[in-house]
């Protein structure tokens, strides 16, 4: 099924609100308004969640031949390769922030910069393994 009017509506404005909590300082906007963004977008992205689960769960009324899918739908299909391919983005994104966060805005030596990015990892994994086995519920 395609998703619907509403989900495309949710996504890209909780990815726009996300990207101005980003960059709140040089669109001149006030330092206090990062969190209003995030937590719009925070809004916006569990209301997308929740449209995009009942589109789901209605019974699919195309043929079967129509929807068969490509490899690769069927390999986002198969739920223990996508929390793989989750838990390695995040192993990626955690290793590069701890050599781009010192360049940013951290004010963190390299060796205190690996220590948040270890610990960030380990939770971010934790959240993966509790979401993924309560789903396998």
């Amino acid at each position: 099924m395609k998703p619907s009017a509403a989900e495309y509506i949710l996504s890209y404005l909780g990815s726009a609100l996300i990207l101005a909590g980003a960059f709140h300082k040089p669109l001149g906007l006030p330092e206090y308004s990062d969190i209003i963004f995030f937590l719009a977008a925070g809004v916006c992205l569990i209301f997308f969640w929740r449209v995009q689960r009942r589109r789901r769960s209605q019974p699919n009324t195309e043929p079967d031949a129509a929807c068969s899918g490509s490899n690769l739908q069927r390999l986002w299909e198969n739920k223990s390769k996508r929390v793989w391919l989750m838990i390695a983005m995040f192993g990626i994104l955690c290793v590069g922030s701890a050599f781009v966060g010192p360049y940013t805005v951290e004010n963190l030596s390299f060796s205190q910069s690996v220590i948040s990015s270890v610990i960030t990892f380990i939770i971010a994994v934790a959240l993966v393994l509790f979401v993924w086995r309560r789903q396998r519920r």
